[in-house]
């Protein structure tokens, strides 16, 4: 694939917003799941008369779900930040 310089240059920035683009809506998704999952556990909280596998899930997913997600978001932000690096090299060196 052979482009000019300024089809390159187009590409790149439309590659490099694209990423940005990804990292903001992968961030959206990360706190609407945080947002989901402690309105879940909460809920089963309050449930005063829960046990079995409900009460059992909530005590567990009570001190975990920050955490959890916080480190799914940082390997997803990791692996679309490779993959825009990746693409913008691939791109710039089809000039």
């Amino acid at each position: 694939m052979h482009l000019q310089p300024r089809q390159a240059a187009k590409l790149n920035r439309v590659v490099g917003y694209g990423g940005v683009a990804l990292i903001v809506a992968w961030s959206l998704l990360a706190l609407a799941a945080y947002a989901a999952v402690e309105a879940a556990v909460g809920w089963m909280a309050g449930m005063g008369a829960a046990d079995g596998l409900i009460a059992w899930f909530a005590q567990i997913a009570a001190p975990l779900d920050g955490p959890l997600i916080a480190i799914v978001w940082l390997v997803g932000v990791a692996i679309l930040g490779v993959v825009t690096v990746l693409i913008r090299r691939l791109t710039s060196a089809a000039t």
